[in-house]
C-alpha cells in the first residue's frame, strides 16, 4: 500500500494525547463536612498511588477518530491485478464518402471490407461512421452509397480527434478509402492526431485504373455565337507514357454541334476552344459537353453549361510614380483581354480621386508604401471600390530582384490558400517560382494566400470594411518571378476579376458543398424542379449548403438566372497517395514527426495493475466514529448542562 501526501501522517504523534487525558482525568469526590471528623486522628497519605485509564471504550474510539483522519488526510491507495479484458477499447470504421469513392470497383470493395473488419472485430465495442467533409454516425444495413462531396483527410483527424476525446476509453480507428491524393491537406502536420491511440487505414482495390474528367464553360461575344472552353484531365494512380484517344462532344438537346478528338495521357490536362457554335433562336442558351468514352467515374464525364453573354469588367489602371514597366502593361493587357473578360483603360490619380464610376483599379505602388497607402487609394476602398496593388521593389531593394538564370529555379510556391473563394487552388503553381528574396511581415489584418518556400508572399488580401483589397508582391516585369509567363497569372487575374464582380451577389457557378448566401426575396429550384425552403423564408437572407450537381434555377424579382453546381475537380483525380506516405500517417511520421510504436496496445493475455484509492472508505468511517464519540461522551459520562460532574 502506498500514500500520497505521506506528511499528514505525522499526526499519529498526536495518538498519546487521548492516552495523558484519560490517564490523568481522575474525578475526585466533593468533600464535605462531617461532625465526627474532629475527633479521627488525621493519616499520612499513601507513598504511590496506580493511575489507570479511564472510560477505555471512549479512549479507543478516539484513538480510532484520530488514525482515520490521519489515513484521510494521507489519501492511501494500492495496485490491485486485474485482467486486461476488463480495460477495453473503442474501434471507430469510418468509411470514406466522397465522390471519388464511386468509382468502378471501390465502393463495392469498401463494403467488403467493412463486413470483413466488424466479423473480425465479433462482439467488441464498434461505431460506425462515413465522412464526406463531415463525420456522420451510420449503420451497417442502412449505409447509402457515396454523394458528390469532396473529402478532406485534415479535417477528417480534427473531428476523430474531437469525437474521441468525448470517449471514457482507448479510440482505435479504422479508415476505409481510396487513399486519394487530393484530399491530402496543404499542411500534411493537420494529418497528425492527438486523442486517437491508433490510425488503420485500409485501402480499397482497383487503384491502378484511369479515369478521364471535364470541365467546360461557354461564352457569347455577339448574342449569335458562342464558344465553349474546354478542360480535359487523365489521373491514374501509375503515370504511364501511353495516350489515350478521348472524344469531346458538344450537343444541344439532340443535335451535335461540334465534336473534337484528343489524345491525352495519364498525368496531363488538355484544353481546347470549340468557337462559332451557333446559338439557338430560342431563349435557352444551355450546351451539354460530354466524353464519349467511358472510364470508371462517369459523372465527370458529362456536365451542362449555359452560355454567359459578353460583358468585359472594365479595369482602371493606375500609375504612382510610373513604376509600371511596359512589359507589365503587357502582359496585364494580354491576360485581361483573353476570352473578353475584362478590359483595361489608364487613369490618373486625380481620376481616381475624382469620384468617377470606377469600382475596380489595378494600382502601382512602391513597395516601400506598403504600410501607407496613398490617400487616394484607401478612400477609393474605403468607398466601396476593389483594388490589386501591385508592389514594385523600390531602387534600395532593386538588388535582392536579379534577373532568372536558366539554371536557376528560384523558390517554388508552396503555399496555397485552399478555401478563400478566389479557388487558387484550381490553378497550377508549381512551375511558378519567385527569384526575389525580399522580406515581409504580414499584418493582423492581412491574409496570405499564396506564399513561396521562403516564405515571401506572393499574394494577400487586407481586410476592410469597404471594397476588396488585394496585394501582388510582384512588379510584374519577369524579373521578380516568373508569373507572367506561366497560365496561372491569366487564370488569377481573371478570377480576381470575376471575385470583384460577383463577390456582393449570387455568383453564376459553385461546386458542390459549397454554402450559397441567397440574399432576400430570391427563391432556388432544384434541377427536378422542386424549391429550396418555403416562401415565407425569402423574407431573410438564407445560407444554403447545395450537395447536388446540376443546373439550378435563381428566382430574383423581376427575372430568373441559372445557378451551375459544378463537381469539385479535385475528386475527378483519382490518383491515390503512396503506401509510404499512408504508412507514415499511420505511424504519427509525417513532416519527419518521430513515429509512435504500438506498445500502448493492451495485450488481452496479459493483468494490468489498476490503482484503488482507500479514501473514499475512510470518510464515512470517520464519520462514524465521530457520532459514537459524541453520543458516549455526552451520555455516559453524566456531564450536566452547567458543566458540573
Amino acid at each position: 500500500m502506498s500514500v500520497q501526501w505521506p506528511w499528514y501522517l505525522l499526526g499519529l504523534l498526536l495518538l498519546g494525547l487521548p492516552w495523558l487525558l484519560h490517564l490523568f482525568s481522575r474525578h475526585f469526590a466533593p468533600e464535605r463536612p462531617f461532625p465526627s471528623k474532629q475527633f479521627l486522628e488525621a493519616a499520612d497519605p499513601p507513598k504511590s498511588r496506580t493511575r489507570q485509564l479511564q472510560y477505555r471504550l471512549l479512549f479507543a474510539l478516539r484513538t480510532l477518530m484520530l488514525l482515520a483522519l490521519c489515513a484521510l488526510f494521507a489519501m492511501p491507495w494500492f495496485n490491485r491485478a486485474q485482467q486486461s479484458q476488463a480495460v477495453t477499447q473503442i474501434n471507430y470504421l469510418v468509411m470514406d464518402h466522397s465522390l471519388s469513392m464511386r468509382s468502378e470497383g471501390r465502393w463495392e470493395s469498401a463494403l467488403e471490407l467493412m463486413n470483413a473488419h466488424i466479423n473480425e472485430l465479433n462482439d467488441e465495442q464498434l461505431k460506425l461512421f462515413t465522412f464526406d467533409g463531415a463525420l456522420k454516425t451510420a449503420t451497417a444495413n442502412t449505409i447509402e452509397a457515396p454523394g458528390y462531396l469532396s473529402a478532406d483527410y485534415g479535417d477528417l483527424v480534427r473531428q476523430l480527434d474531437a469525437t474521441a476525446g468525448n470517449e471514457s476509453l482507448p479510440v482505435h480507428v479504422t479508415f476505409i478509402t481510396d487513399a486519394q491524393q487530393t484530399s491530402v491537406p496543404v499542411h500534411k502536420n493537420a494529418m497528425l492526431y492527438s486523442t486517437i491511440e491508433k490510425l488503420s487505414v485500409k485501402r480499397v482495390a482497383n487503384l491502378d485504373s484511369i479515369n478521364f474528367s471535364l470541365t467546360a464553360e461557354a461564352r457569347s461575344f455577339d448574342g449569335v455565337h458562342a464558344n465553349i472552353k474546354a478542360t480535359l484531365s487523365a489521373s491514374a494512380f501509375n503515370d504511364t507514357s501511353q495516350a489515350f484517344e478521348r472524344t469531346v462532344e458538344v450537343t444541344q438537346g439532340d443535335r451535335v454541334v461540334a465534336s473534337r478528338v484528343i489524345n491525352i495521357k495519364a498525368g496531363e490536362n488538355k484544353e481546347l476552344v470549340l468557337e462559332q457554335i451557333p446559338l439557338p433562336a430560342s431563349n435557352d442558351l444551355s450546351f451539354d459537353v460530354r466524353i464519349l468514352e467511358s472510364d470508371v467515374l462517369a459523372l465527370d464525364n458529362q456536365l451542362q453549361v449555359i452560355a454567359q453573354g459578353s460583358n468585359p469588367e472594365p479595369i482602371s489602371i493606375v500609375q504612382y510614380n510610373d513604376l509600371a514597366s511596359p512589359s507589365a502593361l503587357v502582359f496585364i493587357e494580354t491576360a485581361l483581354s483573353a476570352d473578353g473578360v475584362a478590359e483595361m483603360n489608364a487613369i490618373t490619380e486625380a481620376g481616381l480621386s475624382s469620384g468617377e464610376s470606377i469600382s475596380h483599379a489595378m494600382a502601382f505602388i512602391s513597395s516601400d508604401d506598403r504600410s501607407t497607402l496613398p490617400a487616394s487609394l484607401t478612400n477609393f476602398v474605403a468607398n466601396g471600390g476593389n483594388a490589386l496593388v501591385v508592389l514594385v521593389p523600390s531602387e534600395a531593394n532593386a538588388g535582392n530582384t536579379a534577373e532568372p538564370k536558366e539554371d536557376s529555379k528560384g523558390s517554388e510556391i508552396t503555399f496555397v490558400d485552399q478555401v478563400h473563394a478566389l479557388a487558387l487552388n484550381k490553378s497550377d503553381w508549381s512551375s511558378v517560382n519567385v527569384y526575389s528574396n525580399h522580406s515581409y511581415s504580414a499584418s493582423e489584418t492581412e491574409q496570405i494566400l499564396l506564399q513561396s518556400a521562403k516564405g515571401a508572399p506572393l499574394l494577400s488580401e487586407e481586410i476592410t470594411d469597404g471594397g476588396r483589397l488585394f496585394f501582388l508582391h510582384d512588379a510584374l516585369d519577369g524579373m521578380g518571378s516568373n508569373l507572367p509567363h506561366e497560365a496561372a497569372f491569366v487564370e488569377l487575374l481573371h478570377a480576381l476579376v470575376n471575385y470583384f464582380s460577383t463577390h456582393d451577389v449570387v455568383p453564376n457557378a459553385i461546386e458542390v458543398g459549397q454554402t450559397l448566401n441567397l440574399p432576400s426575396r430570391m427563391r432556388l429550384i432544384k434541377p427536378d424542379g422542386s424549391a429550396i425552403g418555403q416562401l415565407t423564408d425569402t423574407g431573410k437572407p438564407q445560407l444554403l449548403r447545395l450537395d447536388e450537381p446540376g443546373v439550378y434555377t435563381l428566382l430574383e424579382q423581376t427575372q430568373e438566372r441559372a445557378l451551375m453546381v459544378n463537381l469539385n475537380p479535385a475528386e475527378s483525380d483519382i490518383a491515390a497517395m503512396s503506401v509510404e506516405a499512408t504508412d507514415a500517417w499511420q505511424n504519427r511520421a509525417l513532416l519527419g514527426e518521430a513515429g509512435v510504436s504500438d506498445t500502448s496496445v493492451t495485450n488481452i493475455n496479459d493483468s494490468v495493475n489498476v490503482r484503488q484509492d482507500i479514501w473514499q472508505y475512510l470518510l464515512p468511517l470517520f464519520a462514524v466514529l465521530l457520532l459514537l464519540e459524541s453520543i458516549y461522551a455526552n451520555r455516559h459520562l453524566g456531564i450536566k448542562r452547567d458543566g458540573s460532574i
